[in-house]
């Protein structure tokens, strides 16, 4: 080692690490982007999953607690008949 010759990194290899550094938050950040709609769409499609069910659900036990009183409505008036 000579004398008065410091250690250190030059200013082109630091260039060059921040060009990389740049290169590879720009290749990142779409990437962010692309998977947080993934999930709000994954979310959303969930939920209306959910209350596509729910609706279901409700219709559903609409018509079997109109047809039960459906059927006891002519089961009490043809007992009377």
């Amino acid at each position: 080692m000579e004398k008065g010759h410091r250690r250190g990194f030059t200013l082109v290899e630091v260039m060059i690490v921040m060009l990389l550094f740049s290169m590879l938050l720009l290749m990142i950040f779409p990437m962010r982007r692309m998977a947080v709609w993934v999930l709000d769409h994954a979310r959303t499609q969930e939920q209306a999953e959910m209350l596509g069910d729910a609706a279901w659900r409700y219709v559903a036990d609409r018509l079997e607690t109109r047809n039960f009183l459906y059927t006891v409505t002519n089961q009490l008036l043809c007992s009377f008949i």
